[in-house]
Formats: structure tokens, C-alpha cells, sequence
């Protein structure tokens, strides 16, 4: 393809809705919303896929007319800015928060695939997904479903909701990046929130995408208000320190004394 490929992979509550806004507002970009949780293209991609069956499924996302990939969809994609997209892409950029366990078989088919692995704080994303009322139902307990996710996990390989998932995802991004460093950057979400410009120019450097005024431009709107929505991309800018006030202190002191010392506290 002549296009570059790229994938912004999270868990879930992490930050990742931004960042693909941020992408999707260069010009150069054709940007897709989730296309493997979609109807569309669900069970395209898996540990198997093959190097043309990847790059065949990049192709198909930025030919598609799905509502939901295109972010189309009023009551999901709540608060997401209209842009016309360029016919001069030059990027084809997809987010996803699921499917992380087959990011390792993309890099490794698709060489000049980049992944941008986005991480924030795991206390900031338990808090987060438990105060999200479109991703954790009130009859479900706390103290039993932050660690495992397992009842919106429901078993299901592609789901990553709870804090061994943002292990599982936060080791395998790091592991990555040190295996195959130019195709996957390991961002954290508290260096993108305390310096988006910076951060951005350094990420579309690595994707070989110049930062332009209109991305510039929607930066700064999006931390000029504050959203409504739980799914808004519009915050003030603020530390990402909400959930010191919100989240179980005994839920908040096992992560920081589970990670701590180890290669994952540079999340903390």
C-alpha cells in the first residue's frame, strides 16, 4: 500500500478516543473508529491473520460506509467534532481498545505497520470504568469486578476491561517497543494530558505525519470546555488526579504496591 498504517491501541477508559480525534483532524489522515468491534468488520483480524490479510483489512476500512466506524452513530459518538475527510490521505489510522492480544501478530506481518500504545495511570482507568454508565452496570461490585473484569470481560479474548487486562496490555506495549522499535511507540496518557502539542509533534513524527495548524487548532478546543458526555473527547485541562478522590483507597493502595518496583510503575 502506499498509505502508512497505523493503530492506536488501549484498554479501554484510557484516553485513546482523544488521541484518535487528535489524529483524525490532520488532513492527511483517513481515520476508523473501532472497525473490529464493529458489525462490519468483526472477526476480520485474529492471531492468524496473514500480512495480506491485514493489509487487505486497511484497505476495506478506508473504502467502508459504516455509520459506526465513521463515527456516525448519535448516541455513541456524543460530542465528536464533523470533518470532512480529505481525498489526499496519505494515513490510514484506526483506534481499537479491544483485540490488543493480536497486536503482536500485526507487527510482526506487517512491517511497516505502527502502533501507537497509549497507558494511563491504572488507577485513573479502574476509576474511570467504574464511573462510566455505558461500560459498568450498577448491580455489578466493585470489589469484585475491578481486577478481573469479569463480568464485562464475559471470557471473551478481545475484551480488556480490569486491572490484570491493563497489565497484560501495558507489559506487551512495552515489550513491543523494546522488540521492534520502529513500529511501536509506547505513549503515557500523563505526558500526552500535562503536554499535548510536544507529545502529539513526537508522536506524528514517528508516524511520519506532520503536525499542522488544524491539529494545532483542535488541541486547544478540545481543552477549552469541558464535555458532557462520559465519552467526551472535550476536557479541561486538569491533572489526571480525579480518581484519588473517587476510587476505593484499598483498590488505589493494591495497584501502586502491586506495581511498584517493577517495570509498569512508570505508569503510575
Amino acid at each position: 500500500m502506499n498509505e502508512q498504517l497505523v493503530s492506536i491501541q488501549s484498554v479501554p477508559r484510557s484516553g485513546s478516543s482523544w488521541l484518535g480525534q487528535i489524529f483524525r483532524s490532520s488532513p492527511r489522515v483517513a481515520y476508523r473508529f473501532q472497525p473490529l468491534f464493529s458489525y462490519a468488520f468483526k472477526g476480520r483480524l485474529n492471531g492468524s491473520s496473514t500480512r495480506e490479510e491485514i493489509v487487505r483489512f486497511f484497505q476495506d476500512i478506508k473504502r467502508t460506509e459504516d455509520d459506526f466506524v465513521l463515527q456516525k452513530v448519535g448516541h455513541i459518538h456524543v460530542e465528536y467534532p464533523s470533518w470532512a475527510e480529505s481525498p489526499d490521505t496519505s494515513h490510514i489510522v484506526m483506534k481499537e481498545v479491544r483485540y490488543n492480544h493480536i497486536v503482536r501478530r500485526m507487527v510482526e506481518q506487517v512491517p511497516g505497520l505502527k502502533v501507537v500504545g497509549l497507558v494511563r495511570h491504572p488507577c485513573a482507568v479502574i476509576d474511570s470504568w467504574i464511573h462510566a454508565p455505558r461500560e459498568f452496570r450498577p448491580e455489578w461490585n466493585v470489589d469484585e469486578e475491578w481486577r478481573s473484569g469479569a463480568s464485562k470481560n464475559q471470557n471473551r479474548p478481545e475484551e480488556f476491561f480490569g486491572f490484570d487486562k491493563w497489565k497484560e496490555v501495558a507489559q506487551l506495549f512495552l515489550d513491543l517497543e523494546r522488540e521492534h522499535p520502529s513500529q511501536v511507540k509506547v505513549v503515557r496518557y500523563a505526558d500526552l494530558n500535562a503536554d499535548p502539542i510536544e507529545v502529539v509533534r513526537d508522536v506524528f513524527a514517528f508516524c511520519a505525519l506532520d503536525l499542522g495548524p488544524e491539529t494545532v487548532a483542535f488541541i486547544e478546543q478540545s481543552r477549552s470546555r469541558q464535555g458532557e458526555d462520559a465519552n467526551s473527547i472535550y476536557r479541561l485541562e486538569r491533572p489526571d488526579t480525579a480518581w484519588r478522590d473517587r476510587l476505593p483507597a484499598s483498590i488505589a493502595r493494591t495497584i501502586q504496591d502491586e506495581l511498584s518496583g517493577g517495570p509498569l510503575s512508570r505508569f503510575l
